[in-house]
């Protein structure tokens, strides 16, 4: 559900940007795939703030656990810091899952605004 909260957590971002999404809370449920295809396709910041809110509970200890596991240091998602290495190592995990989210960041968009 898209509400004000979304998009005022530690390490959201502003909805302003590219992407479909309405840039204001307008209170409607999203289903998780259309919301990773905006993310993925259109870069809708939107769409992140609400996958990060609900799915990795505003980016909670378990997150940052996964993460860390992942790409071996803390990726602190409020700088957005991170190595090339470790956006690599990320992307790596995400094709040998070889689930949905690998088909999203197929054909993405470039959205003109």
């Amino acid at each position: 559900q898209y509400i004000d909260k979304v998009t005022d957590f530690k390490g959201s971002y502003s909805a302003e940007g590219s992407g479909t999404l309405g840039k204001t809370a307008d209170n409607r449920h999203y289903r998780i795939d259309e919301l990773i295809n905006k993310t993925a396709k259109e870069s809708d910041n939107a769409a992140s703030n609400l996958l990060a809110y609900y799915i990795t509970n505003q980016f909670d200890a378990a997150f940052y656990e996964e993460i860390t596991a992942i790409v071996g240091q803390k990726w602190d998602m409020s700088s957005r810091q991170a190595s090339a290495q470790m956006a690599g190592m990320i992307m790596e995990a995400i094709y040998h899952q070889s689930g949905y989210i690998l088909g999203s960041l197929q054909n993405t968009e470039c959205l003109e605004g």
